[in-house]
């Protein structure tokens, strides 16, 4: 089904299929990057860290209760892993 989808719009366009996949690709690499980073911002900004190792260091220093805020640490955590592994892919495919 997908692949009848773009070719039906890559003539409707006049424009080679592997230009929309390959832009299509950017697009989604860059919502999704946007996406993560709106999410990062929000939660660092509402426990006052530039990143997930500053909100470690005030769980060590005793800043910040683990009890309260473990939840948005992971989530901060794994939003971290993912910005890396998306802007490694927009480097790598389109630099």
């Amino acid at each position: 089904m997908e692949a009848i989808l773009l070719k039906e719009v890559a003539a409707i366009l006049n424009l080679p299929e592997r230009d929309i996949e390959r832009e299509s690709l950017k697009t989604f690499l860059e919502a999704k990057l946007k996406k993560l980073l709106i999410e990062q911002l929000q939660l660092t900004r509402k426990y006052g860290v530039k990143n997930v190792d500053e909100m470690e260091n005030f769980y060590i220093e005793q800043k910040l209760s683990e009890k309260e805020s473990w939840e948005d640490y992971f989530e901060l955590s794994h939003n971290d892993a993912e910005i890396g592994s998306v802007k490694k892919a927009l480097q790598k495919f389109f630099p």
